[in-house]
């Protein structure tokens, strides 16, 4: 293993030779409360090195704070003119930054430079503060900084962190070929692994990202033999088992998590670990032993990431695979028990109500049926055909899927059968009129799943013959040949039908005159599906291929609540995913414009107005807020398009603008200031 050892901050070596100093003059309570900063920063930040969750967890939060309580006292005390004030105030810059209070790390770090022109902490001080205008989204300004420590005198270990962060601006930037320079010059200035290994794994997203998956596997390889900090290089490593699976390659992948699963310092992350074993049994197609592999991480790692990721996985396999949607209904519920914060609950969620709704569907038609012909046993042949990843092709649907599974986890048990109540055979006909042809709109709406679809819909056209749903029926036969299928025969063919068979039709009428005005609810169903589309496309992150058809909608049917989410999605993919902030702004105020009294009209408004003129935009103090010139943005949360809620419900859930600390204006370096309601003074 690679073991160079950890630096020595200055400030250690600092206290390290003037303790003795201290205690002779009396200075013990003065040293320990700086050494006690210290020493809780390091606990907090080596925690820090642990984590994978994005989230700061409470106790490392508590511990950032303290450490900021400790150096304030330190410089209230003592003053700002005693020997490790200098140090407190970077420390509490450095702190801050640590709990994404980026703001503020900048301010108390512009305050410790001008304070403290002669510090030998000056290059860090502009490190930290480079780092923060580039969280604040002020890259250009960042530049000057950094540049500044690579043409100093500074320490190798402090090249190696500007470099590296110049590598991060050009990647957001997506100077991708800058950025890895910039990055390998990082690794070529570090002396501990800790760089190293960021500004490796760093490279291998680039790679991934870029979808040149085999690069990624060989950069992030390298990284197997480092030790520390051990949540990049689990991270790194889970990163490289995904581009062999995208490279089609599970093999090689699971043979990498077996070597992770053997090795003691992966002990905390075993959840993960053999539940991304299960998925790679599954695209190996060795499905049996896939099941067994996510209930086995089930039944040893509960209510962990990991568990929650076997849960969906074993949903997805039983969904897809052996068609037990009830079964699989559970367990995509169960991910959200599992793992609260999981990001799979963002799919999760929504696909256990798409089964809920298919199996009442189903059932109401089961039902119907059995109120018909009591004694009857047969049943209407399920026409549901399976999506596979990248589009919906036909599945065989395995008529007794229960024999087929080897390990057969949490399959439901049999429903009690509704009892039959009388009705009246022309009520129960209606009804199956009315459940068949439901059912086949939710194949072809909510399912996009076009051959079952189109199975549905030619099966209600040969058994309900008499309805006044037919033409409608036709007509969806017609959007999939025409638009989905692009099988143009068959698109004219049924054509034919609508206009000389129902040439009085609303659909007839759409056919003949192509004309906006004659829209129906089929037709804004067309652009509800073309939206559904556009954002399987932003679940996948593939953003160029999403925008466009967004764009589409928003030009087509400006009128529609699917153009309005269309035009949040595009804002919300600029400003979140690409971080592309003018073309966010852009969006936003399209928005704000056309839809100024709808709820996302509200939200529109609240991320393009400027801030309030008495508070500076450098006092905001959450890295939700991103800020370009004048103007300043509130990131959406993360669930705000994934989850099909109403915009009433999208606005109730949606945090309005991040309210502005009420600060002093920045003091001359002659004053430090804590923030606005603390304010040093001397002893």
């Amino acid at each position: 293993m690679q073991s160079r050892g950890k630096k020595i901050s200055p400030l250690s070596k600092r206290i390290g030779t003037g303790v003795i100093l201290l205690v002779i003059f009396g200075g013990c309570a003065y040293y320990n409360t700086m050494f006690n900063a210290l020493q809780t920063y390091d606990s907090a930040t080596t925690q820090l090195n642990e984590n994978t969750s994005q989230e700061i967890p409470p106790e490392i939060r508590k511990d950032f704070e303290t450490t900021i309580d400790k150096c304030w006292k330190l410089i209230n005390i003592y003053g700002e003119d005693s020997n490790y004030a200098d140090d407190a105030l970077l420390l509490i810059a450095k702190s801050n930054f640590y709990l994404q209070e980026y703001s503020k790390s900048e301010r108390f770090a512009r305050q410790m430079i001008g304070k403290y022109p002669e510090s030998d902490l000056i290059p860090e001080a502009n490190l930290w503060l480079a780092r923060s205008l580039i969280k604040l989204n002020r890259g250009d300004e960042a530049t000057g900084f950094l540049n500044e420590i690579i043409q100093s005198d500074a320490d190798d270990d402090l090249k190696s962190k500007a470099w590296f962060s110049l590598g991060e601006l050009s990647e957001a930037r997506d100077q991708k070929e800058q950025a890895v320079k910039e990055l390998e010059t990082s690794i070529e200035y570090a002396s501990d692994d800790k760089m190293i290994s960021e500004a490796r794994y760093e490279i291998g997203q680039i790679y991934y990202n870029d979808k040149d998956y085999k690069q990624a596997a060989e950069q992030l390889e390298i990284l197997f033999d480092y030790d520390e900090p051990i949540a990049v290089i689990f991270q790194s490593q889970m990163l490289r088992v995904d581009a062999l699976m995208k490279l089609k390659d599970p093999d090689e992948a699971q043979y990498v998590l077996n070597l992770m699963g053997r090795e003691t310092r992966f002990f905390q992350f075993q959840d993960l670990i053999q539940a991304k074993k299960g998925e790679c049994m599954v695209q190996n197609g060795t499905i049996p032993e896939a099941i067994d592999q996510f209930q086995y991480t089930l039944d040893n790692y509960p209510h962990t990431a990991g568990s929650a990721r076997a849960a969906f996985g074993l949903a997805d396999v039983l969904e897809h695979t052996y068609a037990e949607y009830d079964s699989a209904r559970k367990l995509y519920l169960r991910v959200k028990q599992e793992d609260r914060n999981s990001d799979l609950n963002i799919v999760a969620g929504p696909r256990a109500y798409t089964l809920d709704q298919y199996l009442k569907l189903k059932d109401n038609i089961r039902f119907d049926i059995k109120s018909l012909n009591p004694d009857s046993t047969a049943e209407e042949t399920d026409t549901l055909s399976q999506p596979e990843a990248g589009g919906y092709t036909a599945v065989p649907v395995i008529e007794n899927p229960s024999d087929s599974l080897t390990h057969q986890p949490a399959v439901a048990a049999q429903k009690t059968a509704r009892p039959l109540k009388k009705r009246d055979p022309e009520e129960i006909h209606e009804s199956l009129v009315k459940n068949n042809f439901a059912l086949a709109e939710f194949f072809l709406l909510t399912m996009q799943n076009y051959d079952s679809a189109e199975v549905a819909y030619r099966r209600f056209i040969r058994t309900y013959q008499d309805s006044v749903l037919i033409p409608k029926a036709y007509y969806a036969l017609y959007y999939i040949y025409d638009f989905e299928k692009h099988e143009r025969s068959k698109a004219d063919s049924v054509k034919r039908i609508i206009l000389n068979d129902y040439p009085e039709s609303v659909y007839a009428l759409h056919i003949q005159k192509h004309d906006q005005a004659e829209y129906d609810t089929t037709v804004a169903d067309t652009v509800k599906l073309t939206y559904r589309k556009a954002e399987n496309l932003m679940f996948d992150e593939d953003y160029s291929e999403a925008l466009p058809i967004f764009e589409k909608i928003a030009e087509i049917d400006s009128g529609s609540i699917w153009a309005e989410k269309s035009r949040y999605a595009i804002a919300w993919i600029y400003e979140k995913k690409l971080n592309e902030i003018p073309n966010a702004v852009s969006a936003y105020e399209i928005i704000a414009r056309e839809y100024p009294d709808t709820p996302f009209g509200k939200i529109a408004k609240l991320k393009i107005q400027p801030p309030p003129p008495e508070a500076a935009p450098d006092t905001l103090a959450d890295s939700s807020r991103v800020i370009t010139g004048d103007t300043t943005i509130t990131a959406p949360p993360d669930t705000s398009l994934m989850n099909q809620i109403s915009p009433q419900d999208r606005q109730d859930k949606q945090a309005g603008p991040d309210r502005l600390e009420k600060e002093k204006e920045r003091l001359e370096p002659s004053t430090i200031t804590q923030d606005s309601s603390k304010t040093l003074e001397k002893e």
